[in-house]
């Protein structure tokens, strides 16, 4: 029970570590715990990868200290701007009907999490053996990841899931199951976040069913693709708090430097997190003509592609493999296959379900008031499939297998994209207004 506290404890911090980059950028939005706890893992694993870099070994004090200190510097300007704080926050309340979807969601994740009938295999393979070398290492270790005994276990992908766990595994010991556990958690964050900060741009109703649904299609898809302790987890959660920014509220810039520290956060998470940052933030940077606007784009991904960057010199300067690099590990691109992975890739998305999930959103969208505010995001869906259909065109093997076991997971975004693109064609205001 105590080692339980103490990974509680660990993760309740995480949010705490986020507040001082929330607060300096939009103090309204300084209690909404998604954004907070996006913004935390982001800090928390820049902050780990710098101590590894410097030989600096890691510690609960360590890490902890420099962080809550910087947070706490936020308190006087939260005291300052409550009155503000609070008419941003509105007051509007969640009908208790739309816990039942809501709550279905989160219990299939939960139960899946307690029987463990839907852990991830790639959780198993990497992100736990590499958690947990870290921790015992207290750093980083790469010599570990750049040994040639370890060239199976991604030791190229970004390193923000490891560090999180190695993270709690500092406090309370390595747990195989804490991590399949909190799974729950990060998708109730997920419909949270959609709810909290759609409040003020839906009616209530409306909103709560959106979020519901997209809690329980969530959750599904997740225990459906046996995603439990896998990147995932984090990366759709940290997807959403990016998308309802963009969706729901007004547009600023400071809200743009807010979506970017959401998507600095799906950067670090997994390979294909940068593929959704940049194409996130360009579609939410083109105009009607169309013309992208540089600066908004700038402002979204500059950021992200700046950390990306930075991890990929880390990598490269370790002697570490690249997957970000032309040169694919899976081999030269081709397109042998190309009509097998379409297909492929297609089915993947069956989910065990006639394809309910995709039908249950665009059906959603197709009896909305304003469906074509959904275009958008159909577009992103979209080039997000072409993106997934370009990462199995490589190697001359067959990708039949490689596709059975990865794109269902990958087929994720998608689904968040359209679930935003039925709340955006329900929204009777324009989305992308000025502020």
């Amino acid at each position: 029970m105590i080692r339980a506290l103490e990974y509680a404890a660990s993760l309740a911090l995480v949010p705490v570590f986020g507040l001082s980059a929330v607060v300096a950028i939009d103090e309204t939005m300084a209690f909404e715990p998604g954004l907070l706890a996006a913004a935390g893992c982001a800090i928390l694993a820049v902050e780990m990868t710098f101590l590894s870099l410097m030989k600096i070994a890691w510690s609960p004090l360590v890490i902890t200290a420099p962080l809550v200190a910087i947070s706490a510097v936020s308190l006087p300007r939260l005291r300052r701007n409550r009155l503000r704080i609070g008419r941003a926050a509105g007051s509007s309340g969640l009908p208790a009907w739309s816990l039942v979807p809501g709550g279905l969601g989160v219990a299939l994740v939960s139960m899946a999490a307690v029987t463990a009938t839907s852990t991830s295999i790639d959780f198993v393979y990497f992100w736990g053996p590499k958690a947990q070398q870290f921790a015992l290492h207290r750093g980083i270790d790469f010599a570990y990841l750049s040994a040639r005994d370890n060239f199976l276990m991604h030791p190229d992908y970004p390193p923000l899931v490891p560090l999180v766990f190695a993270w709690s595994s500092l406090w309370a010991g390595f747990s195989w199951w804490a991590p399949i556990l909190s799974a729950p958690f990060f998708v109730a964050l997920s419909a949270w976040s959609f709810w909290r900060l759609g409040r003020r741009s839906l009616e209530g109703s409306i909103l709560a069913g959106l979020s519901g649904l997209f809690a329980i299609t969530l959750g599904y898809c997740l225990v459906v693709t046996n995603s439990l302790g896998n990147a995932e987890v984090f990366l759709v959660c940290w997807e959403s708090q990016a998308l309802a920014l963009l969706t729901f509220q007004p547009q600023s810039k400071r809200r743009d430097l807010l979506a970017s520290v959401m998507l600095c956060a799906v950067v670090l998470t997994k390979v294909e997190g940068a593929a959704f940052a940049m194409l996130t933030a360009a579609a939410f940077s083109v105009e009607r003509r169309p013309a992208i606007r540089w600066g908004r784009f700038f402002r979204l991904a500059g950021i992200p592609l700046a950390l990306l960057v930075g991890w990929i010199a880390i990598g490269h300067f370790e002697g570490i493999r690249e997957a970000y690099s032309r040169s694919s590990p899976y081999g030269p691109f081709t397109l042998v296959h190309l009509p097998l992975v379409v297909s492929r890739v297609l089915a993947a998305g069956n989910y065990e379900a006639g394809f309910l999930p995709w039908f249950a959103l665009l059906g959603v969208i197709a009896l909305s008031p304003r469906p074509a505010a959904s275009f958008r995001y159909l577009a992103l869906s979209f080039l997000y499939f072409l993106f997934v259909v370009f990462c199995y065109v490589h190697g001359a093997g067959n990708p039949r297998d490689w596709i059975l076991v990865s794109a269902p997971r990958l087929l994720l975004a998608p689904v968040a994209f359209l679930a935003f693109g039925a709340a955006a064609a329900w929204n009777p205001v324009e989305s992308d207004r000025s502020s």
